[in-house]
Order: C-alpha cells, then structure tokens, then sequence
C-alpha cells in the first residue's frame, strides 16, 4: 500500500503522478511536489496552478 512518505520514482520524460486524484471540471488546482536526488542532497520545490475551467490548462508558470 502507498504512503505518503514512501518514495515514489518517476522515469525522465514522465509525468508526475496524481495518486489518484478525481479532478473536477470547473475547478481551480495547485499541486506541490518534493524533489530529491538523494538523502544527503537538499531538495527541490515544485508547484503548479492549473485550472480545468476551459479544458485543462496551466495557469502559473
């Protein structure tokens, strides 16, 4: 079973995942990810707004 504080290992090229997520349509989302290289590097932040208001689209770069 998944928790959240297990590793998960994303492949170059794609996407992160969403766990299952049930995004709605109409609706405005912001998503935040840890990246680590490894235990003794320090991480690296990543966020993203997107909206499925028209479609699914980014809305902060």
């Amino acid at each position: 079973m998944f928790s959240e504080h297990d590793p998960v290992y994303v492949a170059n090229g794609q996407c992160l995942p969403t766990f299952g997520y049930d995004f709605q349509k109409g609706h405005t989302y912001t998503v935040f990810y840890t990246i680590e290289k490894n235990a003794t590097d320090s991480g690296r932040y990543l966020s993203a707004e997107f909206s499925t208001k028209d479609g699914l689209q980014q809305t902060d770069p």
